[in-house]
């Protein structure tokens, strides 16, 4: 219940995010915001996903009770990731002057000013905040995704709130809006820490003499696998900004991403549901308890049905919703509804079978499927951005994303019989 609740104020802070900051932008601005925001997405792979490896690592801890392995996963995996990501940031400092981000965006230095200093500020800030987004994870692990959300929902909420005010206040700046979207997160996470490890969960608190180098092949070797399931969802999403605005002009990339928002408020829903799953199979498969994974899948499966029909219900009503929620500033075909809508679907069964695919720890054929997806999505969207315009690309993602939903589902329930065998 605290999950709906948390996740309902999410999705309205989300949608009303869109109108805000397209009032405080132009779109050709919020084009370039949107672009831009996508490629710092690809830096939240810089963890090599040590905080999902975690995430797994701490809940097999918790199962048996061992606090203290809990808290040395907790402490390697925080200080790890604090060297990782500040190597980053070094490596991104050193080679700042070597990108043309105007190039890169296809944006021009007449309407854009100041666009590569913007990204080293929206960089720098970006991986601070995934030092410590790790917080997040150790929640899922405690099998308490409300108050994980909570943590995202606050970051949204603050960058909503400061957005209204400076509409009201300034006129529109994108070197403001990058840096409230990107330090609003970091500031959320910065009071969380103390108020965790030095309240209930300060049996889990980082300390440096917690630190285990033996523990770091096993955190790194499943984090490794997690990192390249990120990769394949960082390429799907992000670069399509980047193909629409080289294709088609930064101007393009609104209508592609308020159609991906107003359809991925199910996604949001979906994920109040499926979120604790993972964790709660990685508890169950270490319990022995393949009877609750079962059914437990057997019902997920229904309840994706419901989604079906919410989908079609909000593609024919999208035409009346985009007038409200943004007035006329921006044309939607109903083509581009009708592919996201489907493109969502896939996703749904998608995120279903790999999140009991984590929780069971198999991860290879996600793996292998991740590598099909760096193979065929440029050139795919290529292809079909020139034949069906950004249709093409939505398309390219839509493909690539049924047959990980085919794989996921035949993977998964292969396991299940030769486990019950």
């Amino acid at each position: 219940m605290a999950s709906f609740l948390i996740r309902g104020i999410d999705a309205l802070i989300y949608l009303l995010l869109v109108p805000i900051t397209l009032g405080y932008l132009n779109p050709y601005e919020y084009g370039v915001w949107l672009t831009l925001n996508s490629i710092l997405v690809w830096f939240n792979s810089f963890d090599i996903g040590l905080g999902n490896g975690l995430r797994n690592k701490l809940t097999i801890a918790l199962a048996e009770n061992d606090l203290k392995k809990g808290q040395c996963y907790v402490s390697t995996t925080f200080f790890m990731l604090s060297i990782i990501i500040g190597g980053v940031m070094i490596l991104g400092f050193v080679s700042y002057n070597f990108f043309d981000w105007y190039e890169i965006l296809g944006t021009s230095p007449d309407v854009i000013k100041g666009l590569n200093g913007i990204m080293l500020i929206s960089f720098t800030l970006f991986c601070l905040t995934l030092i410590f987004k790790f917080i997040g994870n150790i929640f899922l692990a405690l099998q308490m995704p409300a108050l994980s959300s909570t943590l995202t929902t606050g970051g949204h909420f603050l960058s909503l709130l400061i957005i209204y005010f400076l509409t009201k206040l300034t006129t529109g700046d994108l070197l403001i809006v990058a840096i409230v979207y990107t330090l609003s997160p970091l500031i959320v996470y910065l009071v969380a820490y103390p108020i965790m490890f030095f309240g209930k969960y300060s049996y889990l608190r980082p300390k440096i003499t917690m630190f285990k180098r033996q523990e770091i092949r096993g955190l790194m070797g499943l984090g490794i696998r997690f990192f390249m399931i990120q990769i394949g969802g960082v390429v799907l999403m992000s670069i399509s900004n980047i193909i629409i605005s080289h294709q088609f002009g930064p101007q393009e990339v609104t209508p592609y991403n308020i159609t991906y928002r107003y359809f991925s408020t199910v996604l949001l829903i979906f994920g109040i549901i499926i979120t604790p799953v993972w964790s709660a199979t990685t508890d169950a498969y270490h319990r022995k308890d393949i009877e609750w994974i079962r059914s437990c899948s057997k019902r997920i499966s229904k309840i994706n049905i419901l989604f079906l029909v919410g989908l079609v219900f909000m593609v024919l009503i999208s035409k009346w919703i985009y007038s409200l929620w943004i007035g006329n500033e921006v044309f939607i075909p109903l083509s581009m509804s009708v592919l996201m809508a489907c493109f969502t679907y896939s996703s749904i069964w998608n995120w279903t079978y790999s999140n009991f695919l984590c929780g069971l720890g198999k991860l290879n054929i996600i793996s292998g499927y991740v590598t099909i997806i760096l193979i065929l999505y440029y050139p795919l969207s290529i292809y079909l951005s020139n034949l069906c315009g950004i249709n093409g690309v939505i398309t390219s993602i839509l493909i690539l994303n049924s047959i990980g939903a085919v794989l996921y589902f035949t993977q998964f329930h292969q396991i299940i019989k030769n486990i019950s065998n």
